[in-house]
């Protein structure tokens, strides 16, 4: 019984030693190297891991510090989680702010930029011009719009349209630009809207 074990064991130890020549070979190697995590994540975690150990020992030295800095980062968690929910269902919401066809009477929103103008609140204002351009087109026939069409689906069918090339290109980019102020600088820009105010009494006669 005994012999059989030594023979057993001795067994194992050549194993171990042949697999340890097989892993030591050069293609093996490259494998495991190819394997390894990225840089930039074995840094990240090994800061993480100090950080953790870092509370470990504050938690160690001073609980009440300990508690403070943790609900700290909690509130800094939260505020940011809930800003995050505020700025995409505002995006959501303000996609398509108002409807400019309906089977109602239809709201004037030229004459809504002008009062918004006067009061300086220009980025409202060249919204409303955007809208009236968009309204005044569908009234002519120049373009099809539905209550439920999208600025998109409008862009696309402006550029088809029968306008004059010259009203067509800066309609298109007077869309495209106060989207993106729309949605992202949130600036009042008095020049944009002079711009909006001319291609609108362009449009309006052309579809005269």
């Amino acid at each position: 019984m005994t012999a059989a074990w030594v023979d057993l064991e001795s067994d194992s130890s050549r194993i171990r030693e042949l697999a340890e020549e097989i892993l030591s070979r050069p293609e093996y190697a490259r494998a495991k190297i190819n394997v390894e995590a990225p840089q930039w994540l074995r840094w990240f975690f090994e800061r993480l891991n100090e950080f953790l150990s870092w509370l470990d020992g504050l938690y160690a030295s001073s609980p009440i510090l300990y508690w403070l800095l943790l609900a700290g980062l909690l509130l800094v968690l939260g505020l940011l989680v809930a800003h995050m929910v505020w700025s995409i269902s505002r995006a959501l919401r303000d996609q398509e702010p108002e409807q400019v066809v309906s089977g109602h009477e239809e709201k004037d929103f030229g004459a809504v930029a002008d009062e918004l103008a006067r009061n300086g609140r220009y980025l409202e204002a060249t919204h409303q011009l955007l809208l009236a351009c968009l309204q005044r087109a569908a009234q002519s026939g120049v373009i099809e719009l539905h209550a439920d069409d999208t600025n998109g689906i409008a862009r696309t069918r402006l550029e088809a349209s029968s306008l004059s090339a010259q009203l067509r290109t800066e309609l298109l980019q007077l869309i495209n630009t106060t989207e993106r102020i729309w949605f992202r600088d949130r600036s009042d820009d008095p020049d944009l809207y002079n711009r909006w105010s001319r291609a609108y009494h362009d449009l309006l006669k052309q579809t005269h």
